[in-house]
């Protein structure tokens, strides 16, 4: 059974899913605005951060 880590705004990510998604973020240069989450059709409440860590989940 795989643990979750919980985000300041209460999403559930697994740890493997967050390592992935902050590398890319890191890797990437990606920002921490409000565009990709419309790009990646999520709820654009959730900042770049968030919405590559939700697609990586």
């Amino acid at each position: 059974m795989e643990m979750n880590a919980v985000l300041p705004n209460e999403l559930l990510i697994s740890q493997q899913a967050r390592d992935l998604g902050n590398q890319l973020i890191r890797e990437m240069n990606i920002n921490r605005g409000y565009c990709m989450a419309n790009f990646l059709d999520f709820n654009s409440c959730y900042d770049n951060h968030q919405a590559v860590l939700i697609w990586v989940f």
